[in-house]
Parts: C-alpha cells; structure tokens; sequence
C-alpha cells in the first residue's frame, strides 16, 4: 500500500539578500583653534612681555613665559591710573571707583596702579620662580591689607552702616574687617604699631631679608647709592661698551655692587643652573681626602698615624699652604677661618691686552691640498662618480665636503673608509652623512699643521663678550672655526682626557683664567684640588 508522498524540501531555496545600510560619508574633524579673543590677548600680552624683558640679561625661554597673568595686572593697573590719578573729579567714575576699588581698600587704592606694576614687571621677568611668586603676592598682600587697616582707623573708623562712601574714604571694607574689631578690642595704642610692624614685615618678606640682616642690607644700600658709582653708557645705544673684556663686568662687585632687592641667594636654582656651594659636601670630600691619605701612611708604614675625627674635620679650615706641607696641619684646624674681604673700592676686572694675541687663522694650506688630491685618487680608483666641492678647515680639524652624481648611494663613499684612511695617512678619519643643511658628505680629517688657538682671542670674540654669565668660560674653536663659549653653571661634569701632551693641563689653566678675566670675588668662589700638587701649584697664594 503506498503511502503518502512527503515533500522534500527544494535545493533551490535560496537565501534572502542582506541589505546593507548606506554608510555615512566620513567628514574630516577639524580640530577647535583658540579663541580669537584669546590670540588677540595673548599676542598683547607676550608684546608687553618683551617690552619688560628688553634689557634683561639672562632669557627666558619661550616655552617658560607666562605673561597672561602680569600682562592682566597691567591692564588693571592702566585702569586704576586712569581712573584714581587722571579722571579722579568726573562724577560717574567717582561713583564706579567708590563701588568697585576705592570701596574694597579705600584711599590706599591711589597707590595701588604702582603696585602692580612692580608685581607685573617681575612676572615677566621671572616666570617660573614660582616660590619666590608666591612669596612676594604674600608680601603684598599683607602689605596692601596692613596699610588699608592704618587707613581705615587714621579715617575715623566709619561703619558700612554710614554707606560706602564713608568707607570709600578710609581704608575700605579691607581696612574696616581688619582693623575695626581689634581697634574696638584694645584702643588704637595697640593696633596703629601692631600694623605698622607687620607692613615693615611685609618688606622683609618681599625682599627675603631676615630680621639679623636688615642692616647688612641698609649698609649695601648705603654703599650701592654712595660708592658703588653705576657704569657709564655709551650716549648712541646707552649699552656698555663691548670692546673691551675689562668693561664687561658682572652683576656684582665686590661687597655686593648690585642693588639689595635683586639679589636672591636662597633662591630655588634650576637643574645644573648653579653649582653647589654646601658646607656640608665641602666636609664630606675633605673626610674621603683625610681617610685616604691616612690609609696611604698605615700602607707605606711613613709618618704619624693621626687620624682625624668627624670633629677635628667639621671644624677644618683651609689655609693657603706650601707644596710640601701635609695635611695633617690642616686636620689641626690651626688656622682661621679665610672670609671675604669686603673693600671699600669696586673690583676692577683685568684687562684683555694683557692676554697675547694669536696668529690669524689659516684658510688653506698645502696640507689641505694633498688631502683633496687623495680622496679624489681614491673615488676616481673605485669607480664612484663624486667629487670634493670645497672645505671647511678648523684649527685641527679640516670637513671635506663630497656631492654625489645622480643615483650614487652613499654606502659607495662610507665603504671606502679604511681606503680613505690609508690615503690621507691618519686612523682618526670621521665621515658625517650628511653634513647638517647640506646635500653633502662630510669627511672630517685631522690637519697635520695645526692652528694654535690662544685665549686672548676666544676671549675677545663677540660670542664670549655676549656670555655675561660670570661662570661662562673659553673652550676654543669647533670644526668650522667658530669660537665655542661654555657656561660651567649649566654643566653637571666637565671631564678633561686627552693623551700626555695633549693640553690637558693648558685647557685647566685656560678654564680658570677664563673665570678670573671673567668674574668678581664676590660672583665665584673656587676651591681648588689637585691631589699631585703639580698642576695647580701656580694658583697657590
């Protein structure tokens, strides 16, 4: 019996088409610019920035200035001019001023335009202080706040309840929050000298003077405006005169030549901007020093074995000693204590002419045509088509400069190196590709007559005359013969290393001249060691 057919599913099914949704088109994202208001004030701001920072000797870094906030105090202190000094009579400024200034610090508002642009002038100059910021918007403040109060009780003590007006013509609602409740508490006897001291406070706290040197800084006053006679400036730029290393002098003089309210001693340095001066590291090497000397004596079995104590070093002192002495005398701590002399006359920096003056540089020589001939032999063998366009001599270094033909690769001339070496008769050969802005290799061969470099002459070059730093010395010329100033503040090390005969000795003894011709006493102080007793001997006295 049959039974019923089934039906069997179709093949020829098919799947349902996906549909796909259209994409949206992708729309570049332009990133937001600044505000225009906001180009606008800054262009203004760094403007004025540079205007303050005309004749300021040490620069700031673009990347360091802030001159939103100082340009901002500006504008303020334009305002308060305007509106306390100029236009004090018209009646709606008298109204706005009443309201706004005159009702916060009442009369000591005439003042304040000044104030803020001594604080302005100083955050353009000095940025990123941000301690010694702090400090002197304390000091200011406090002062501001101090004199408001002596305005508000020498104003008579008026109430808000009188209207601001009233206030307006003391010491303002500052002066009246400050002063009224201790006023009221315990007479005007107690509080007129209570503020008083604390605006007097508020000068040392913006000069960072501490209360026992209030008159060492009233002495270097006194001495800044009566003995310390300011340098004459030339009537054309009213710039000092840079022809001369002697007229070049330093921030300070002897004693202090500068003004007071510049002078930061504690301030926070940057990284490797100044040099450490602690007594304590100078205690700690002159330990190690005594530890190996008197390890040195117990191994050689030669002189006392005296050791010296933690105590006996804290207390060393470091007199100025013949070239024999040992140092047990200064362990002793027989001799006092070397002070700065302080002189009644300014230091005068030596003079230039006394530095001998060099030979002038060589453009060429025979020495660089040979070296020329060579390369050339040596491409012209090897089959690469390039040719010596030129050179740039040193005084030990002389860059020969190689272009290359069209499609030659420069692993063709760096190959020949040994080549090069064996030609021109020297293992120190350096090629440089390229050669920095130039479509050229550079091959860097020592000069077999060399160029003496003398002092006198880094010493006198423009680049050395604008390093004002006291601590910038004379290093000598590069390869292209430019002259090389370094700034020892800035530098963590300075390792001197060479073959015997290399100059060793004479670089030390340029380095500290530099420094001399350079620098007051009073700008650096060196500390001398020389663990031979030969090289510095001459410094000695």
């Amino acid at each position: 019996m049959a039974g019923p057919s089934r039906s069997k599913p179709s093949n020829a099914r098919k799947a349902a088409p996906t549909r796909r949704l259209p994409q949206a088109t992708a729309r570049p994202v332009r990133p937001a610019g600044p505000n225009f208001f906001v180009v606008i004030w800054m262009g203004l701001a760094h403007a004025a920035g540079a205007t303050f920072r005309l004749f300021l000797s040490d620069k700031v870094e673009k990347d360091e200035r802030r001159d939103g906030l100082p340009f901002f105090l500006l504008v303020l202190a334009g305002v308060g001019a305007t509106v306390e000094w100029f236009v004090p009579t018209v009646e709606w400024v008298r109204l706005v001023e009443e309201f706004t200034v005159g009702g916060l610090f009442g009369r000591i508002a005439f003042g304040l335009p000044v104030v803020l642009v001594l604080f302005a002038t100083w955050l353009f100059r000095h940025p990123t202080i941000d301690a010694d910021n702090r400090r002197i918007a304390v000091g200011l403040g406090l002062f501001i706040l101090s004199c408001s109060a002596l305005a508000h009780v020498a104003g008579g003590m008026p109430q808000p309840s009188g209207g601001i007006p009233g206030i307006a013509a003391a010491g303002g609602a500052m002066g009246w929050l400050v002063a009224n409740w201790l006023t009221a508490a315990a007479t005007a006897w107690v509080s007129v000298p209570l503020f008083s001291i604390l605006i007097l406070v508020s000068a040392l706290i913006v000069t960072k003077t501490s209360p026992t040197r209030v008159l060492e800084r009233i002495r270097d006053l006194g001495e800044y405006l009566f003995v310390h006679a300011p340098r004459a400036a030339t009537p054309e730029t009213g710039a000092v005169p840079t022809g001369d290393l002697s007229s070049v002098t330093s921030h300070s003089d002897l004693g202090d030549g500068r003004p007071w309210w510049t002078i930061r001693k504690n301030a926070k340095p940057k990284p490797f901007d100044t040099p450490v001066e602690s007594e304590a590291s100078a205690t700690d090497l002159i330990k190690d020093m005594f530890a190996a000397e008197e390890a040195a004596r117990q191994f050689n079995g030669t002189g006392p074995a005296v050791a010296a104590t933690p105590d006996d070093v804290a207390t060393a002192k470091i007199p100025v000693t013949e070239s024999t002495a040992p140092l047990d005398n200064v362990a002793t701590g027989d001799h006092p204590r070397a002070t700065p002399v302080r002189s009644g006359r300014p230091y005068s920096l030596p003079k230039d002419t006394i530095l001998v003056k060099g030979a002038p540089p060589k453009g060429s020589s025979p020495v660089n045509d040979k070296a020329i001939a060579a390369i050339t032999d040596v491409l012209t063998q090897f089959g690469v088509d390039a040719t010596v366009t030129g050179f740039t001599r040193g005084p030990s270094v002389t860059r020969y400069e190689v272009e290359l033909a069209q499609g030659v690769k420069v692993e063709r001339v760096t190959a020949l190196s040994r080549n090069i070496e064996y030609a021109v008769a020297s293992n120190e050969v350096t090629f440089l590709t390229p050669i920095p802005g130039k479509s050229a290799i550079g091959i860097e061969i020592p000069n077999t007559d060399r160029d003496i470099v003398t002092l006198g002459d880094v010493l006198r070059s423009p680049a050395a005359i604008a390093a004002r730093h006291p601590m910038s010395i004379g290093v000598g010329k590069d390869v292209e013969g430019q002259f090389v100033i370094a700034n020892l503040a800035k530098m963590p090390h300075l390792l001197v290393a060479g073959a015997t005969g290399a100059g060793k000795s004479s670089f030390v003894n340029s380095m500290i001249t530099s420094l001399l011709m350079k620098a007051t006493p009073a700008e650096v102080r060196m500390v001398l060691i020389d663990p031979k007793r030969v090289e510095l001997s001459a410094y000695q006295g």
